[in-house]
């Protein structure tokens, strides 16, 4: 994936994103995906001084970023709204989500689609972060002009939900 900053492109992997977007979603400067099970401690982000203080940047956070990524799927107008009957299958759960489009030089002059959910335990919209936030990620790409398949993103995503790995996850 290319992302841009002021037009300088970063090559990052769909795995290195979505591992920034929960970090971001949990505040774990610690946080690293893995496949085995792994012993990171909880460590917060640190904050710049020209914050107040650290409530005052989680709520800027929250009131900015994260709410955004809520109505992503739950805003009359979000661009992943089709995933909103997500949230009445799996009451108790919170979800948000990032669109984006990219045209990339090796697409032709095609556009790639690319999502990012979350899952999260908690409504981060109204809560402090702290080590009892948990988080799960989806990172989907589609290499064309087209939509995605909103009922195949919806079915992964439910049997991921619905997979015994998952529960322990957020119950332990």
């Amino acid at each position: 994936m290319t992302t841009t900053l002021g037009g300088y492109p970063y090559r990052l992997t769909p795995f290195k994103m979505l591992e920034m977007y929960l970090s971001l979603f949990t505040q774990n400067k610690n946080l690293h995906l893995g496949v085995t099970q792994k012993g990171d401690t909880y460590q917060p982000w640190n904050y710049d001084s020209t914050w107040v203080s650290v409530d005052a940047y989680q709520n800027f956070l929250q009131q900015n970023a994260i709410i955004g990524m809520q109505n992503v799927i739950s805003g009359a107008s979000g661009t992943a709204r089709k995933l909103q009957g997500l949230k009445t299958q799996f009451p108790g759960y919170y979800f948000y989500a990032k669109t984006g489009t990219i045209n990339e030089q090796t697409a032709k002059g095609r556009s790639s689609r690319r999502l990012i959910v979350i899952v999260s335990n908690k409504d981060l919209v109204n809560t402090t972060f702290d080590s009892n936030t948990k988080v799960y990620g989806w990172f989907f790409a589609v290499d064309n002009t087209g939509d995605f398949d909103w009922n195949l993103l919806q079915e992964i995503i439910k049997t991921s939900m619905n997979a015994t790995s998952f529960k322990y996850y957020f119950t332990r």
